[in-house]
Order: C-alpha cells, then structure tokens, then sequence
C-alpha cells in the first residue's frame, strides 16, 4: 500500500478530472492488439500515479502538458525513446515505470528477447548505436556521465538530440524515485523484469 493516500475521483475539482480519468484499455497480457499504444479516458478509472498527483490537481494537469510536449516535439526515435526509457527503469529498479512501458516498447518495435537482454544489463546484441544509448541511459540513472563517455555520444547526436535524451530521461528519473519513495502500487500484478509471461 501507497505511503501516502490516493485521491479518489470524487475528490478532485470537475476542471482537472480529464487528467485524472486515463488509463490504457488494454492490459497487458493483450499487447499484441496494440496498434499504436495511447491513453484514453476511461471514466472512474485511473492509474495510481495519477490519483497520488491529485493531490494537487494543478500538478497533475502540469504533469500530463508536459510530458506530451516532450513526447511531441523531442525529435528522438521512438524505439532508442523506448530503449532508453526501459534501460532507465531497470536501472532505477522501478517496476512501476518497466511495467507501463513494456506494451509501448513493444509496440514501438522493442522484442521481448531485447527486453529480456535489458533487463540482464547485456547490451552487446544490439547495434552499437542502440547499446551506446543503452549504456547512456543506465549511466544517466547512476549519475555515472563522464567526458568519454559524453563525447561517443556527442559523435552520434547533436546537441538539440542530447538535450532532449537527458531531459526525458532526467523526467523519468524524477517520476522512478517518486513513486519508489512513496511505494505506490502497481495497478496489475507485475510482469517481472525477465517477462515470464511473454
């Protein structure tokens, strides 16, 4: 159970239950039906980030506005958003944050075996590009960036492409370590980092 309480729908203003009323329709044992993974609005029911955010539903609304800006207009590809985002979350330990994006990684071209090789911290079956960024990503997490390993990826992305990658990534960090600290629950029992069912 959360360390801090939930807020029910009732409970946040009429203005901001738009934000609050998200969840995916499809759970995750049926990510094979995903064609394009989006949140719709699902009256009375909403993901647990969501209803600790309604708290404070100024926050919740901020939070939703911008992390669509950053999904809309970072020019990053959304399979190396994916890698990079599952790295993150492995590395930050958050099941929270693997399990919401294990059926957009997948959707985004991610396999279950690269997953799975993701999750072990073996980088070394993808394409260097792909396993730079992976090892970006982990590094991000640990606060472990140096020069070098700034200036290989430098070789591969411009600065605009950096700027965004370590925003995106510093945003997931900020969410991993909220919801660790507050212990929020999974709204499903949790995949496993080695995705036992799949």
């Amino acid at each position: 159970m959360a360390r801090i309480s939930y807020v029910d729908r009732e409970s946040v203003p009429e203005a901001y239950r738009e934000q609050f009323d998200t969840h995916l329709e499809i759970s995750l044992p049926d990510v094979e039906a995903y064609e394009n993974v989006q949140e719709t609005n699902v009256a009375g029911g909403s993901r647990n980030i969501y209803r600790l955010f309604g708290h404070f539903p100024v926050f919740l609304e901020s939070h939703r506005e911008h992390l669509s800006l950053m999904w809309e207009t970072f020019d990053i590809d959304p399979r190396q958003r994916e890698l990079a985002l599952m790295a993150g979350a492995r590395e930050m330990g958050s099941e929270y944050e693997w399990q919401h994006h294990v059926p957009v990684a997948l959707d985004e071209g991610v396999t279950v075996e690269e997953l799975r090789a993701i999750s072990a911290g073996e980088f070394d079956a993808f394409d260097p590009e792909e396993a730079l960024l992976l090892e970006y990503a982990s590094r991000f997490v640990r606060r472990d960036i140096d020069d070098e390993l700034h200036g290989r990826m430098a070789e591969r992305y411009d600065d605009a492409a950096l700027m965004a990658l370590s925003t995106l990534l510093g945003f997931y960090v900020f969410l991993g370590y909220t919801l660790d600290a507050l212990d929020v629950d999974l709204e499903d029992p949790f995949v496993g980092w080695d995705l036992p069912g799949f």
